[in-house]
């Protein structure tokens, strides 16, 4: 499982579930992590990996939060 898993803005309240890494390590998936995030996308789910301020960035631009 990710670290987190978020919630969206109303009204379709979208979830994106997040795995965060080191600085260095953003690429870095265990097997098991790369079967969950293609199992998330084959759904149509969001998923994100990345360091924290990437993993911000794409919040922010995807509307899930604001500056």
């Amino acid at each position: 499982m990710p670290d987190l898993l978020a919630f969206g803005p109303p009204p379709t309240r979208q979830q994106v579930w997040i795995e965060v890494k080191r600085e260095g390590q953003q690429h870095r998936l265990r097997p098991a992590q790369v079967e969950f995030r293609q199992l998330c996308l084959d759904a149509g789910l969001a998923h994100v990996v990345g360091t924290l301020t990437d993993v911000v960035r794409w919040l922010v631009g995807a509307g899930y939060l604001t500056e």
